[in-house]
């Protein structure tokens, strides 16, 4: 998952940049673990990329749920084996990136 979302970041000019900030940056994941991103949009799309985020998380997989967290995150859960897999997905302007 980690590789696909990479790739499409990489071709989308939206995107400025990603960071992995949950456990598999640790060195701590497991077949059961989360995936954890930022991504850093450019500031003068974000609004747009926010409004699309589902179409833009479709894209890797079968999506069974989504949805914006208490904290803002962009939730997500793909259809896998062995079982579903939950990716949160930490929006950005790309201003925000010093901080």
């Amino acid at each position: 998952m980690i590789r696909r979302i990479t790739v499409a970041a990489e071709a989308d000019p939206r995107i400025v940049g990603l960071r992995d900030y949950g456990s598999s940056a640790e060195g701590r994941d497991d077949a059961w673990s989360d995936v954890d991103v930022e991504v850093f949009i450019h500031d003068e799309v974000f609004e747009d990329f926010e409004r699309d985020w589902v179409a833009w998380a479709s894209g890797f997989g079968r999506l069974l749920l989504s949805f914006v967290g208490e904290i803002e995150n962009h939730w997500t859960v793909y259809d896998g084996i062995p079982a579903p897999l939950r990716v949160d997905f930490s929006l950005h302007r790309a201003s925000e990136i010093a901080t």
